[in-house]
């Protein structure tokens, strides 16, 4: 991050045509308040230092402004993703329920509980949600590709970081947005009148 490069002393000095010339100093130094307070009163005593910065204050601005902004950012896509998830399974679960009265009333007739039926539904949209979200890895993973690419400028680059924690975490979240659908189908299985779903219409 920032326009910053480092080069070996001999290079620099043959890039620009000087000998010694030095831009800047690195300095590492030993852990404990009372060093970092030594090292700032002589550093000001130096009148030719034109700016000081610190590794750790740097990367404690970093955070509170752009990864927290970022954290943000995807905490609200990861929302309405995850509602139009639940809003279009639990869509598509519903109209087969619907289409599928008079056989649930069958069954119902047989003998099968409610649970039982509502677990042939949950079976069903849960294979469907998992084969989705599967193939929905290798997309999924081409578009942050994509973004690292778009975002690769001359002031910062993304590197692309996939940890495995990633796709369990989306997976989870998938079979929790399938549970929560088919909670509400469940419902509508517990509220359905199967004897009217078995009336024959004149």
């Amino acid at each position: 991050m920032g326009l910053s490069v480092y080069a070996d002393i001999r290079y620099a000095n043959w890039i620009i045509g000087e000998e010694s010339a030095i831009s800047g100093v690195q300095l590492k130094l030993t852990p404990g308040e009372e060093t970092k307070d030594a090292f700032c009163r002589e550093i000001k005593r130096l009148p030719a230092l034109q700016a000081y910065s610190e590794r750790e204050a740097n990367l404690h601005n970093l955070v509170n402004t752009f990864v927290k902004m970022q954290d943000t950012i995807i905490t609200l896509i990861i929302i309405f993703a995850g509602i139009i998830f639940f809003a279009s399974l639990l869509n598509t679960t519903l109209i087969s329920l619907a289409e599928r009265r008079r056989e649930i009333a069958t069954l119902q007739v047989l003998g099968y509980t409610p649970w039982q039926i509502g677990g042939f539904f949950l079976r069903e949209s849960m294979t469907l949600n998992l084969v989705g979200t599967v193939l929905g890895f290798p997309l999924g993973y081409l578009l942050v590709w994509y973004m690292t690419i778009v975002y690769n400028t001359e002031m910062f680059r993304f590197p692309l970081v996939m940890p495995a924690s990633v796709w369990i975490k989306t997976l989870s979240a998938a079979i929790l947005f399938g549970l929560a659908a088919h909670a509400l189908v469940q419902r509508e299985i517990f509220k359905q009148d199967w004897r009217d779903a078995l009336n024959v219409k004149e």
